[in-house]
């Protein structure tokens, strides 16, 4: 293990590493553009420059990413010859760059402003037009190109390269007409299109999605989990006025490392925006509110005891999951889940599984039924109804059933998307019906509007914080199965009496106990031996 010296403090890293790594041990910032720890490091923006300190030598201005660590090297981050090579590179790099901060979507988090406060003169000696080059062109599905923005990291070009598996940029032109390009008349068409976006240090690549939606100071950002297939990719979602305008990859070398997918990354932003959304519940053809629907089912389930099939849904957080098999499986006929295959997916991050908890119901020990068996139960004539967690799924079973089973009851508890009709008479005129016919219908709430647990695919529980609030008047599915076991009169007191559900969820599955708060923000990762036998 190399040790070596940075502005006078030792520190101590492993072979290979280079000193922007190292230095970043220490808390010391080296600045960068064209480096990114997930990509090769090329040494092209200059931007790096530290001083080696050789004794009875003078200073040597070297860059850092290209510079590997190794035992006694002492480095300096603050010389002067260092500090003046920075400032004339900010110096070269503002020459031709607009000032459109004020419209640019990247102010507020761009590394040039940044980098130019801290390390620039603060004085441009140009006074040349600055270059023109094409603005706000699109090149791909998401992401449109400011190309005189561009300060030529090439990140994008070698990220689509190396870890999207899809060359689908070049630095086209020569000397100073050097710029970034699609290939003629091939756009980007990638699942990881939207990370450009992300690793562009400055505002020449920009999300559609996201282009003029707001100050990126004016947003609420939490961390939490992608729900968008079951690798559980750690987010943060930017959300305004309780709308979720972006969703971000969050670092996690044990998850997703630097990226997410934009199956996720666009797929919430609808799944976390839903237009027309139920807010009212349903009691047999009747709206009423969700707390009025939610103590009928309530009623339902205790004075029809055994007769209801129960499926629930990976959609649920792991608390959630443990409540309903506590609350519900006495309850219940038969507590299962229909398992979800994976269709569409790929080799990087995209899993194709859109079940995002089906690991944890899994290692809960919930039964697993197929669609067919499903409905095979569903259709016996002990079998008085169905209670889903999942819409859609319960509209596929009732559509199922042979006509002798036709009058079986239909129950959901899930978030539903009105369609939203363009000719307002009609819509004034329009006949309301429940969602899918159901019979009882309480309106659920987004995993993005409540603190829990996802486990994913590889056995990591991450906490997924708060980020909406739910509409007003809403019951929460937490706050409806502890109504259904207070009606039913099933003792939940072995829950409840730890120090929250997270607690009781890591003993359930055998490890030691934790409360959600002390959950590590990486997430935690569960022993392979944790399953629990289905009952």
């Amino acid at each position: 293990m190399p040790e070596l010296t940075i502005d006078g403090r030792k520190v101590e890293v492993a072979p290979g590493t280079n000193l922007i790594e190292a230095a970043r041990k220490l808390a010391i910032e080296i600045p960068y553009y064209c480096y990114h720890p997930a990509l090769a490091p090329v040494g092209s923006c200059r931007m790096c420059q530290v001083e080696i300190l050789d004794a009875g030598k003078p200073p040597r201005v070297t860059i850092a990413c290209r510079t590997e660590a190794s035992n006694g090297l002492n480095v300096s981050t603050t010389g002067k010859d260092c500090v003046a090579a920075r400032a004339a590179t900010l110096e070269f790099l503002l020459a031709n760059h607009p000032l459109d901060c004020p419209i640019c979507d990247k102010a507020g988090e761009c590394d040039l402003q940044d980098f130019t406060y801290r390390h620039g003169s603060g004085v441009g000696r140009f006074t040349e037009p600055k270059r023109a080059t094409l603005k706000h062109e699109p090149i791909g599905d998401h992401i449109l190109l400011d190309q005189e923005r561009c300060i030529l990291c090439t990140r994008c070009v070698r990220f689509m390269d190396e870890y999207a598996k899809s060359p689908s940029l070049v630095v086209a032109g020569r000397g100073d007409r050097n710029v970034i390009a699609i290939f003629p008349g091939e756009p980007i068409h990638s699942n990881y299109e939207g990370n450009l976006a992300d690793i562009c240090p400055v505002g020449a690549l920009t999300l559609k999605e996201f282009r003029f939606k707001s100050r990126v100071w004016d947003l609420d950002t939490e961390e939490s989990v992608c729900t968008g297939c079951d690798r559980g990719c750690s987010i943060l979602l930017d959300t305004k006025r309780n709308k979720t305008l972006r969703v971000r990859p969050r670092v996690n070398l044990q998850v997703n490392g630097h990226f997410i997918c934009d199956q996720g990354r666009f797929g919430l932003l609808d799944a976390l925006n839903p237009v027309g959304r139920e807010e009212l519940g349903w009691v047999n053809g009747a709206r009423v509110t969700a707390a009025e629907a939610a103590s009928a089912l309530a009623t339902t389930l205790a004075a029809e005891r055994g007769k209801w099939l129960v499926l629930l849904s990976a959609r649920l957080t792991c608390e959630e999951l443990l409540l309903a098999k506590a609350a519900l499986r006495p309850l219940a006929k038969q507590l299962a889940y229909v398992p979800v295959a994976a269709a569409g997916g790929d080799e990087i991050l995209f899993t194709g599984r859109r079940a995002a908890n089906q690991k944890a119901i899994e290692r809960l020990g919930i039964t697993a039924l197929s669609e067919e068996a499903a409905a095979n139960l569903l259709a016996e004539p002990t079998t008085v109804g169905l209670l889903s967690f999942d819409g859609a799924l319960a509209a596929r079973l009732m559509s199922q059933l042979p006509a002798a089973a036709k009058s079986r009851r239909l129950a959901i508890v899930d978030v539903i998307a009105k369609a939203v009709m363009a000719n307002a008479a009609v819509m004034a005129n329009a006949v309301l019906k429940p969602p899918h016919g159901a019979e009882l219908f309480v309106p659920g709430t987004l995993f993005s509007e409540k603190d829990g647990t996802f486990l994913n695919v590889g056995g990591v529980l991450q906490r997924a914080r708060r980020a909406q609030r739910w509409p007003q008047g809403t019951v929460s599915e937490s706050q409806l199965l502890l109504q259904v076991a207070a009606s039913g009169g099933v003792s939940l007191a072995e829950l409840t009496a730890k120090p929250d559900l997270t607690f009781a969820l890591l003993e359930a599955l055998g490890q030691p106990g934790a409360m959600l708060a002390q959950l590590p923000d990486d997430g935690l990762k569960l022993a392979a031996a944790t399953e629990v036998a289905v009952a």
